[in-house]
């Protein structure tokens, strides 16, 4: 998954290494994605890639310490950080919501 997120942002910003340069943080686990620094005009581009489906601002989990939640992602390897990786409760707004 990771590769992917690596490839992903290589198409855009013309090499693995620059990519893996750009991204801090990854996510395998509640969701798929990954954070990256780029430009406003960069992550249009990046919404138009196939397989993307969103693209967000940055936004903290943590705000007094400025922290994105999720894994680290630095110098091209994962960071693990379990208190980002429990389980995931469906929110029963989205179960209602859904037809069957």
């Amino acid at each position: 998954m990771i590769d992917a997120y690596v490839k992903t942002l290589a198409s855009l910003v013309g090499s693995e290494e620059e990519a893996k340069k750009r991204i801090y943080s990854v996510c395998t686990t509640r969701y798929t994605g990954f954070g990256a620094l780029i430009s406003e005009e960069l992550s249009y581009k990046v919404k138009g890639l196939p397989r993307v489906l969103w693209v967000f601002p940055d936004s903290y989990l943590d705000v007094p310490n400025k922290d994105y939640g999720g894994d680290l992602f630095v110098d091209g390897k994962v960071i693990h950080r379990p208190q980002y990786t429990g389980p995931v409760q469906p929110s029963s707004s989205r179960i209602r919501g859904r037809s069957r």
